[in-house]
């Protein structure tokens, strides 16, 4: 299908969609997203039968507008649930007290991605544990120092992924810190951002200096944090810059530490992703692996039940691979 023609709904006629089970990806400009690609590859493990639709919601949606979209939502048996992207934080603010927020991430996130209303109405914060199975230390990102540029939702996922044990905190209803863990570092435009994250640092019971918090006021200064983390650095876009034109939080001719790998939270297309002498963003130096993914498998609940181990595996495989850039 190409174009927006069939893959987007507007707000309004959620209530009045009837036809085969529907899963709406909330977001703002969701048409030309990778999702409606790999959705129908996936749909057999996380939902079968399901088609998938896109819901373009303005970065000033009023809370009221949002509450009358998860009515709409919980309404409708035809729609079984949503996946949210930019409005995580938005809707959990607005519609908390219409869902059963129970889920102990969505808790300490403040935040929904994934909403069920195929029965009791549900939602829940997976973006901590899709995150998590892709830094397991078995994986291939075994670097023990994070630099996240972008102090918002993503990088509130970011945090959880990091420093807790997702699994056994969802098992045991609360926060449960690894014993061990990277460093990570979160680089921030705003200090109310920061200050958002720092009371996150409370709720998970981390130790007020155990994740530096660096307020920035330009591009400059962030190239500069970027420069001087240790070698073998993972360096995370989490700003949400690119998603609907080509941007970079990083000056042209950013120096990356020696075998870094950059990761881009958005999916970029192909010349935007940095590179060694590359174009559309920054501009590389050094030797550094570039992971080209976006965490858009919500590894976690559908329907009421455990997505399978195996569904699981299948979202990281298709969730990108390393690309080295020496």
């Amino acid at each position: 299908m190409d174009g927006a023609v069939g893959r987007v709904l507007r707000p309004g006629e959620l209530a009045a969609y009837r036809g085969a089970p529907l899963i709406v990806f909330v977001g703002i400009s969701t048409a030309g997203s990778s999702v409606h690609r790999v959705h129908p590859a996936w749909a057999p493990l996380l939902g079968p039968g399901t088609e998938l639709r896109g819901l373009d919601l303005p970065e000033t949606v009023r809370p009221d507008e949002l509450r009358r979209v998860v009515s709409d939502l919980c309404a409708n048996p035809a729609i079984h649930g949503a996946v949210v992207t930019s409005h995580k934080l938005r809707i959990f603010g607005a519609c908390h007290e219409l869902l059963d927020a129970s889920d102990p991430l969505a808790g300490l996130t403040h935040e929904f991605n994934c909403l069920d209303v195929s029965g009791e109405p549900r939602a829940y914060a997976r973006d901590p544990l899709s995150l998590a199975t892709i830094l397991d230390p078995g994986g291939s990102l075994g670097t023990e120092n994070v630099v996240c540029v972008g102090a918002g939702g993503a990088a509130t996922a970011l945090l959880l992924a990091v420093c807790l044990d997702v699994g056994a905190s969802l098992e045991q209803s609360r926060p449960v810190l690894r014993p061990s863990r990277r460093q990570l570092t979160v680089v921030g435009r705003t200090a109310s951002s920061l200050a958002a994250l720092r009371t996150v640092c409370e709720r998970l019971g981390l130790a007020e200096d155990a994740v530096p918090l660096v307020l920035t006021s330009g591009a400059d200064e962030v190239a500069a944090i970027v420069a001087g983390a240790p070698a073998g650095s993972l360096i995370v876009n989490a700003t949400g810059l690119g998603k609907t034109s080509v941007a970079s939080p990083l000056p042209d001719a950013t120096a990356f530490p020696e075998r870094a790998v950059a990761w881009d939270f958005k999916l970029p297309r192909a010349a935007d992703v940095p590179a060694a002498g590359g174009r559309g963003g920054a501009a590389v130096r050094g030797r550094v692996g570039v992971l080209r993914c976006r965490v858009v498998g919500r590894i976690g609940r559908h329907r009421g039940h455990p997505v399978h181990e195996r569904a699981a595996a299948g979202c990281h495989q298709g969730l990108g691979r390393v690309r080295t850039a020496y």
